[in-house]
């Protein structure tokens, strides 16, 4: 059980990681829940409940300032309700085009 936890708990993380980057993927609340599936092996002991719980508190955090941020941003800016459509849907769409279908997709 202890070598199926870490396998997962690692492919967690690296997929948060990925996440950080590709806006599909929650990163950070993906990242803690395989920190929480290391802290359950043996090779966990490290991690205490208070790192853990630190962490959770900070995950929401970011989790909600990164859906929060962007929609009080445009509203404050004056972009419109479709321009923010256009622009997820072209971020999206960039995503198939490496990292320059990203920054244009976009614009």
């Amino acid at each position: 059980m202890d070598i199926f936890l870490l396998i997962t708990g690692i492919i967690f993380v690296i997929v948060g990681f990925v996440g950080c980057v590709a806006p599909v993927l929650p990163g950070p609340p993906i990242s803690w829940v395989g920190l929480l599936l290391l802290k359950f092996t043996r090779f966990g002991a490290d991690i205490t409940w208070t790192w853990i719980l630190i962490l959770a508190a900070v995950v929401a955090l970011v989790t909600i300032l990164d859906y929060v941020v962007p929609a009080w941003g445009t509203k404050k800016f004056g972009g419109t309700a479709a321009g923010t459509w256009g622009s997820t849907i072209g971020l999206l769409v960039g995503l198939f085009f490496s990292p320059v279908g990203i920054i244009i997709g976009p614009f």
